[in-house]
């Protein structure tokens, strides 16, 4: 029998664990939980993914920042100029 008039005023309130809410239940693959789980909790601690790749930006060290520079310098120099004209390499 249900209970139409359930006294809660005893319970404690409960303070929802993500920021952004309403949130959903989803079912996917047991493999993928964890890291799905992870993204998501990254996601909602950050408004955007700049302030992600700022955040993980400050939990490089130097050999990983000057690695990371060579990589993007890398990734400059596969624009060809050709007659003035800037063409991506694809």
């Amino acid at each position: 029998m249900p209970n139409y008039h359930p006294k809660t005023s005893q319970l404690p309130k409960q303070k929802a664990s993500w920021n952004n809410l309403p949130t959903k239940a989803i079912r996917v693959p047991e493999i993928f939980l964890e890291e799905i789980m992870e993204y998501a909790q990254v996601r909602d601690r950050f408004d955007s993914g700049f302030e992600i790749i700022i955040n993980l930006l400050d939990t490089l060290t130097d050999d990983e920042l000057r690695q990371l520079r060579k990589a993007v310098d890398s990734l400059n120099s596969l624009v060809v100029k050709d007659d003035n004209n800037q063409q991506e390499i694809q």
